[in-house]
């Protein structure tokens, strides 16, 4: 899910060339929403034992807040005249932050596979910065 809203940041941009950074955000969370909704919808019934905590639920406000201000801030500095270009390297290091954050806070196991993609995600970033994006 992280990452599909990733993917909207870049194609965001063009949107709040000419609207409200907070209003296009507003539209982005509004639409992505009720696709979370139906995709636990979903999993409900593919996996009917699965329950609602209070922690899950929580975890998820939490996350789409998350998500939100990550949008807000991406309109917020293309609307400041942030070069498009530049999308991939914020889209690499909010992948970057969603990896440390669940290695640090949320005690998710840390594996070599996980390890190369850090690696290969700082890779990237200096790749597009010595191109000048």
């Amino acid at each position: 899910m992280t990452k599909m809203l990733g993917a909207i940041t870049p194609c965001s941009a063009v949107v709040c060339l000419s609207i409200n950074p907070a209003l296009g955000a507003l539209i982005i969370s509004g639409v992505a929403l009720p696709f979370t909704a139906v995709v636990f919808a979903i999993l409900r019934v593919w996996h009917p034992g699965t329950m609602i905590t209070t922690k899950g639920l929580s975890l998820m406000i939490l996350a789409g807040i998350a998500a939100a201000s990550t949008t807000v801030f991406g309109l917020l500095a293309y609307a400041r005249g942030f070069k498009l270009s530049s999308s991939p390297v914020i889209t690499a290091t909010q992948m970057s932050v969603v990896l440390l954050v669940g290695f640090v806070f949320l005690k998710e196991p840390f594996s070599i596979g996980r390890l190369l993609a850090l690696i290969l995600i700082a890779l990237g970033i200096l790749v597009l910065q010595r191109q000048g994006v």
